[in-house]
């Protein structure tokens, strides 16, 4: 009887290479859906992307005053020429000076009609409180706000002064509270109620002032004031009762 022999090499050599299709068949079967599954997040990722930028394109900046923001950077509302005001609001008798900080700490020679003081106003109290809206972000990415709304403190200072007065005071280019303080026909208020919505120009499109005030004289009258200026149209109301 004639032995049989088996050929272990030829069979280990089968074996490996069953197993090695075996397992590269499962790893093909594992690799696959890994694949799929990397290119939805991926995707998934790619569209959050997307659309987070996109988000972050159009948002806009809002800064709390004074919380966030050092608030307006000029003592009072005085401008040379602005398509909202003309000097201060003002009617054909009464001129109204606005004061967003405290008058003790203006400075006795700084012009007015130079409205911006920047840093020195940052350093006197306000008088009111709210916030601002930006395109982008505060200065020195914009030079303006989109927008402002103010609210009074609840003693806010109005100075009320004859428009003829103020007119002659301007003529030489410079208003100094000190100046100010001296006209004759002076009358120093104090608003319990102020509100005020600015579009500025710089930061708006279209610039526009809206300002509602009231409160009590020195002498205890009653006064009010409203203004409302825009490209083309500016009212203005003062009253004293």
């Amino acid at each position: 009887m004639k032995k049989q022999t088996t050929n272990f090499k030829t069979i280990n050599r089968q074996n490996l290479e069953d197993n090695s299709i075996v397992l590269n068949n499962r790893l093909a079967n594992f690799v696959k859906p890994s694949n799929a599954l990397r290119l939805v997040l991926m995707s998934a990722a790619f569209i959050m992307l997307t659309v987070a930028l996109a988000g972050s394109a159009q948002a806009q900046v809002r800064t709390q005053i004074p919380e966030e923001d050092p608030g307006p950077p000029f003592y009072a509302r005085v401008e040379r020429s602005s398509v909202h005001t003309q000097i201060v609001p003002h009617t054909d008798e009464w001129a109204a000076i606005v004061f967003y900080r405290s008058p003790a700490c203006v400075p006795p020679n700084f012009n007015l009609m130079d409205l911006f003081n920047v840093p020195g106003a940052f350093f006197c109290q306000l008088t009111i409180e709210g916030f601002e809206i930006w395109r982008n972000a505060p200065p020195p990415v914009d030079f303006a706000p989109m927008q402002a709304k103010l609210n009074g403190l609840g003693a806010v200072p109005v100075w009320f002064v004859s428009w003829s007065e103020l007119q002659a005071a301007v003529a030489d280019d410079v208003l100094t509270i000190t100046e100010l303080q001296t006209l004759s026909s002076l009358q120093k208020g104090t608003a319990t109620f102020f509100r005020e919505t600015l579009h500025p120009t710089g930061g708006a499109n279209q610039p526009k002032l809206s300002i509602t005030a009231r409160g009590t004289l020195e002498d205890g009258r009653i006064f009010q004031l409203h203004h409302s200026g825009s490209a083309g149209t500016v009212q203005t109301t003062i009253s004293f009762r």
